[in-house]
């Protein structure tokens, strides 16, 4: 179940929060800074623009695009995985929600604004969430909700999700989180 947040804590050595105040502070974004690293370390010749939430309803803090060599737009979510300060996180097994999603957006078939992908993004996180579907459940479809469909003018109907081939599973001191790639279908 993708809703239960892990209070497991990964290893007893990280039980002792002192450790966790005495490497970050309360303004630092911890697990933000982790999947900053994770990005430079899988893709190192990628330059990466943040697109910042300011809607305080959304799951999704951040959208970080990239531009391939090809052209095509690469996403990555920052929300669903625990991404600021919080001395309970540490230590844990999985972070919140234990995962983060991308998504490519090839440029010759790009229809829409990036803005629009952007809250597309938002809403399939709200999705996934809201509904509690099971993000392990990679090749099969899933039906497209009608803000969805309205968002992409009604030309895909569902969505399915992978195991992002490009981000491996990342560690950070909230703890593990994979990466899931959304694929569109009509």
């Amino acid at each position: 179940m993708t809703k239960l947040i892990s209070l497991t804590k990964s290893h007893p050595k990280f039980f002792n929060t002192t450790q966790y105040k005495a490497m970050f502070s309360p303004d630092f974004a911890v697990g933000w800074h982790a999947i900053d690293r994770h990005l430079r370390s899988m893709l190192p010749n990628c330059a990466f623009h943040h697109y910042k939430n300011s809607d305080p309803n959304d799951l999704l803090d951040n959208i970080a695009v990239c531009e391939w060599e090809d052209g095509h737009l690469y996403c990555v979510s920052y929300g669903l995985s625990a991404l600021y300060y919080n001395e309970v996180s540490y230590g844990n097994l999985i972070s919140k929600y234990g995962f983060e999603l991308t998504f490519h957006i090839v440029k010759a078939l790009q229809p829409f604004s990036l803005e629009v992908y952007v809250q597309f993004l938002q809403e399939i996180a709200k999705l996934i969430i809201h509904t509690d579907l099971d993000t392990s459940q990679y090749q099969h479809k899933f039906e497209l909700n009608e803000s969805t469909l309205q968002l992409l003018e009604h030309q895909y109907a569902y969505f399915s999700l992978s195991a992002d081939p490009i981000l491996k599973k990342m560690g950070s001191p909230h703890g593990q989180h994979q990466f899931i790639e959304i694929h569109l279908h009509v």
